[in-house]
């Protein structure tokens, strides 16, 4: 997933791999991908993900593009998807401008 930047100019994005390509570092080649194409495209001042808590390898790769953790969260599905769905508890990251310019 790759959304525009919101109204505070910080766009999101969201990678989801299969299992079977897990480990193999796609993850987080795509999310460099991903930063970098909004930092040159958009104006946006950040790039946020929100990995789940108890999802050591998408936090390792928010960490690795650059991501501080900024905060914490909990998912909550529609009403009507309640009855089967469980809440996702969430890491916010955000990748800033300034620090993938130091890199760069």
């Amino acid at each position: 997933k790759l959304a525009s930047p919101d109204e505070d100019r910080i766009a999101h994005t969201d990678i989801k791999l299969l299992p079977e390509f897990w480990g193999n570092g796609f993850g987080r080649e795509i999310k460099r991908a991903l930063v970098d194409y909004l930092f040159v495209h958009t104006n946006c001042i950040g790039v946020r993900g929100t990995p789940n808590k108890s999802n050591a390898a998408s936090i390792r790769m928010q960490e690795a593009v650059g991501g501080r953790r900024t905060g914490d969260g909990c998912y909550r599905f529609p009403e009507k998807m309640q009855a089967y769905a469980t809440d996702v508890p969430y890491f916010e990251y955000v990748v800033h401008r300034a620090d993938w310019e130091k890199l760069g």
